[in-house]
């Protein structure tokens, strides 16, 4: 099981780490986890297409499938 879990996390650990696109992928994240309200990020930040979104839905959807912790709907409203 912990080599499933880290197989399944490793992607989207790399998709993270990407230069440019790391910090928008992160926040897109976190408001999807409902943490955050909005994934919006100062200029000169980076946006990420909906096909990079897609395939992060998909990625988390990998997470989900071994480790049932990872919901991926939000939980709470962030404030804001």
């Amino acid at each position: 099981m912990p080599h499933n879990l880290f197989d399944a996390h490793l992607p989207l650990i790399r998709y993270e780490q990407q230069p440019g696109a790391g910090l928008a992928v992160r926040k897109y994240v976190l408001q999807k986890r409902g943490i955050i309200a909005s994934s919006a990020q100062r200029n000169p930040g980076a946006t990420i297409t909906p096909a990079a979104k897609a395939e992060v839905d998909y990625l988390l959807s990998r997470v989900a499938r071994v480790d049932k912790r990872a919901n991926l709907q939000p939980q709470s409203r962030a404030a804001g």
